[in-house]
């Protein structure tokens, strides 16, 4: 399933919900397209300024392209995950979690020489 979400007087509202089979770039540039389509029909511009999103590698270039001029940013939430999967798959869980705040960003520099 992919959402998508607005902030409406300081609130984030769901907006839209798509079941989709697949989360490849065409996938997302059809949901996108269909938007547009939608939102003119309803004589509104859709152009977002900024989108939070995860780190999925094909909606990144659905919205550049798609929106061109698009600040993405990524998900906080998403990112912490995918720094625990990474800890987690160096071997070094027990430790980024006991250590101290100064320790965990030691982990994560040598996370990154790892790569």
């Amino acid at each position: 399933m992919f959402t998508i979400h607005v902030f409406i007087a300081g609130k984030l509202v769901p907006l839209v919900y798509c079941l989709t089979v697949r989360k490849d770039l065409s996938t997302y540039r059809e949901i996108f397209d269909n938007l547009i389509l939608k939102a003119a029909a309803l004589g509104v511009v859709l152009q977002p300024q900024t989108v939070i999103c995860d780190f999925e590698t094909a909606l990144i270039p659905a919205l550049q392209g798609t929106f061109p001029g698009v600040n993405i940013q990524g998900c906080y939430f998403h990112f912490c995950q995918a720094v625990m999967r990474k800890v987690t798959e160096l071997g070094m869980r027990t430790s980024y979690i006991h250590e101290a705040e100064t320790k965990k960003k030691n982990c994560l520099a040598e996370m990154l020489r790892v790569q």
